[in-house]
């Protein structure tokens, strides 16, 4: 009798079809996690601008408007220049870096400030 040693074509075959098919299964699933971990983390990161843009704001009373429906435009530089925000944030779409033009709205409304970035 002759003894068997390794694997067989067909069994090799039968493991690869089912790695295939494990691999379509899962592709779709990690890839709906990923961009929902970007959302997140974006979203996180517009939190962050408003709340240095309130930081900004609490240091600098005198250049917020004073007038319902009155609101001023600062920019991420500014924030990044005064050291209320890391100067690396990252657009995690792209994977690059966010442009220190984008500007945050700080507006007067019913008796508070809202903030928000464009």
């Amino acid at each position: 009798m002759k003894q068997k040693n390794g694997f067989t074509l067909l069994e090799l075959l039968g493991v690869i079809v089912i790695l295939v098919l494990l691999v379509t299964m899962v592709s779709p699933i990690i890839q709906k996690e990923v961009k929902k971990s970007q959302k997140t983390i974006n979203e996180a990161q517009i939190e962050n601008i408003k709340a240095a843009a309130n930081d900004w704001a609490i240091d600098h009373p005198d250049s917020l408007p004073t007038v319902e429906g009155r609101s001023i435009t600062i920019t991420l530089s500014t924030l990044q220049d005064g050291g209320y925000i890391s100067e690396n944030l990252k657009d995690t779409k792209t994977n690059t870096e966010i442009n220190g033009n984008l500007q945050i709205t700080i507006t007067y409304e019913k008796k508070h400030y809202t903030y928000q970035v464009k």
